[in-house]
């Protein structure tokens, strides 16, 4: 879409908020109030989520690093804990 300029049209921003609604966390409070209308793209089901090859996991934590786990928790001093 950016290639072809088509995100500097009405159409374009139109279809990057139905991406955009799809998503896991949706649309922001600010994004729903303006385009009430926005019906969310479709997603993809995916039947097999098993990892058949335990190599794959280790592979993927040393191509990006690191994972991070935030959870808050309001009974512990510091707010968080892994």
């Amino acid at each position: 879409m950016l290639n072809h300029k088509e995100h500097l049209t009405s159409e374009g921003i139109h279809k990057i908020i139905a991406i955009k609604a799809s998503a896991n966390l949706g649309l922001a409070e600010e994004l729903k109030a303006a385009f009430p209308n926005t019906i969310p793209v479709p997603r993809p089901i995916v039947e097999d989520q098993e990892i058949k090859d335990p190599n794959w996991l280790s592979g993927f934590v040393s191509a990006e690093g690191c994972f991070l786990i935030v959870i808050k928790n309001k009974k512990l001093t510091s707010g968080y804990y892994v």
